[in-house]
């Protein structure tokens, strides 16, 4: 079932379309200035769910510093961009990065609810995009949401 959701830490950029979006696919921009997007509804329900479930195991190891399980959902070749942090290349210098970066923090983070949108790659995975937030322990704030984009 992991090898479907093969990270949900990397990151690249890929240009796909949803089949199943309603007709009017354009965006609209309405007087207030907001974007207004079609609905997202999957093409494939099985996976969806099947990476939402990940997604949640993910976030609830993450948030207890189980720094163990959230390696597990890493390949030994894991790729990791961050804003702040830079490329990552490799499972076990994420870890260290994590591990470091969990124990100065303590922080605590989710996927916001329904902003995911997940789109199969026929015979290699899937591409997970959403929004995510983050606090510190110290300081319970949420961050504004940051778009993740996850191979």
């Amino acid at each position: 079932m992991r090898n479907i959701f093969l990270t949900l830490l990397g990151a690249v950029i890929i240009f796909s379309c949803n089949q199943k979006k309603e007709a009017s696919s354009e965006l609209t921009v309405a007087k207030t200035k907001k974007i207004i997007l079609p609905e997202y509804i999957p093409a494939n329900h099985q996976l969806y769910d099947t990476i939402i479930a990940l997604d949640k195991i993910y976030r609830e190891a993450y948030n207890k510093g189980d720094v163990n399980t959230l390696i597990d959902f890493m390949t030994d070749d894991h790729e990791f961009y961050h804003d702040e942090w830079g490329a990552v290349f490799s499972k076990e210098k994420l870890a260290i990065e994590i591990r470091k970066f969990d124990k100065s923090l303590g922080v605590v983070g989710e996927t916001v609810a329904g902003t995911n949108e997940i789109y199969e790659i026929p015979d290699y995975g899937a591409l997970q995009l959403a929004y995510q937030r983050f606090y510190e322990k110290a300081k319970p704030e949420w961050t504004a949401p940051a778009r993740a984009i996850v191979l």
